[in-house]
């Protein structure tokens, strides 16, 4: 994410009691996913340009797959250990939370599914590059095939969905305009 889009602060609550507060806007894809060329409806575009893995593993080094949007100075420094401490946190999400995550989203039923597997598709994917047990392992097809209410995902893509349904996704040119997740 691009720093401009992050605000990190604290809040204070009163009698000296302060928290962290972390709003993140236009988070757009920020999950590496290519910006161009956008495919003519959008919402279908991105989920089908996401890809299956996040990060792979060579001799001696870690390389995160996919397109970086903004490189930030924490990334730039991070360290083996860092990027340890965040895989370590992403084994932490069972499959109950990443469904629930992903429910807050909005989308339709199939299009829910396929970011699910594709999302545990690179959590796994994370794990591995790092070499951290996955203590919640979750299942996933990468040629996931299923239908729901006009949305149809083949072959571990987004091949088909009603445009009367979600005209915003093909009319819009403006990111605010598209009406992300409903």
């Amino acid at each position: 994410m691009r720093e401009q889009n992050t605000l990190l602060t604290t809040v204070h609550d009163g009698n000296y009691n302060y928290r962290v507060s972390a709003v993140f806007s236009d988070l757009g894809t920020s999950m590496g996913v290519k910006t161009s060329p956008l495919s003519g409806n959008f919402k279908v575009g991105l989920v089908n340009d996401l890809g299956w893995k996040a990060a792979k593993s060579t001799k001696r080094k870690v390389k995160l797959l996919g397109r970086i949007n903004a490189s930030l100075q924490p990334y730039e420094n991070g360290q083996i250990d860092d990027l340890r401490w965040m895989a370590e946190k992403i084994a932490e999400i069972d499959s109950l939370t990443l469904r629930k995550c992903i429910g807050k989203s909005g989308w339709p039923p199939a299009v829910q599914e396929l970011y699910f597997h594709k999302m545990a598709s690179r959590r796994a994917s994370i794990l591995k590059a790092i070499e951290v047990e996955d203590a919640n392992p979750i299942s996933f097809d990468c040629h996931l095939n299923f239908e729901a209410g006009g949305y149809v995902v083949k072959n571990g893509k987004l091949i088909e969905m009603p445009i009367e349904q979600h005209p915003e996704g093909l009319t819009h040119k403006k990111g605010r305009m598209r009406n992300y997740g409903n």
